[in-house]
This record gives structure tokens, sequence and C-alpha cells, in this order.
């Protein structure tokens, strides 16, 4: 049976005018099965070459603290991937969501891994 998967990925942008963007992460959920999950880039190497004027550890800190927010005991009965992603508008934000059918939650996930 298909299920569908939603997702939205997370993008940094140091200056918005410009629009230019590197993705660092996906955020993913399937409300019918209460799974969610935020899976992100660990080649930070590549997001300090776009922007030079982050720092690593601000960085680790930020994707760190978005995983420890999602896997926390606030979002153990219910996530809404609408609401939550709402609250990211700055130069760290999440696309608006998008989704796909899936049989296989790990291939479904991983199948959309590359695009990080």
């Amino acid at each position: 049976m298909e299920k569908v998967l939603k997702y939205s990925v997370l993008r940094y942008s140091p200056n918005i005018v410009t629009g230019e963007a590197i993705n660092q992460g996906i955020l993913y959920s399937d409300e019918t099965r209460g799974y969610h999950s935020f899976r992100y880039t660990h080649n930070y190497d590549r997001i300090l070459k776009f922007d030079d004027t982050l720092r690593k550890e601000e960085l680790v800190s930020i994707l760190e603290g978005i995983e420890k927010e999602i896997n926390s005991d606030k979002y153990k009965e219910s996530f809404d991937i609408d609401s939550f992603i709402k609250y990211y508008i700055n130069s760290y934000y999440f696309e608006k969501n998008l989704s796909f059918l899936y049989d296989d939650l790990e291939k479904g996930v991983m199948t959309s891994m590359p695009c990080i």
C-alpha cells in the first residue's frame, strides 16, 4: 500500500535579496504513521565554502538543534510539518513542503537524500 511522505528542504541564504541559497537538510513527515525525521548534510566544508562568514560550530549547532527539537517529546504525540516550518523565515528557512508516494519508507527517504 502506497503512503504519502511530506518533506521540506532546509536552505541557508546569507542574503535573501540575491536569492542564493544552499540546501542543508530535509525534514520528513508521514502524519498518518506518526513518523517525522530531520536528516542533514555532514559536508560542512561545502556549506562553509558557500559562505565564508559562517563558523562551523554555529552551523553544527543549528542543524543539531533542529534535529533535537524534532526528536523531542514535544512532537511525540503528533507533528504538523506545516506548523513547524513556518517559524524558520530568516537565513535558515524551510521550503514549502512537497510530497511523494512510497511503499518502503527507508527507500523513499534515501532516494531523496542526494539533493543535500
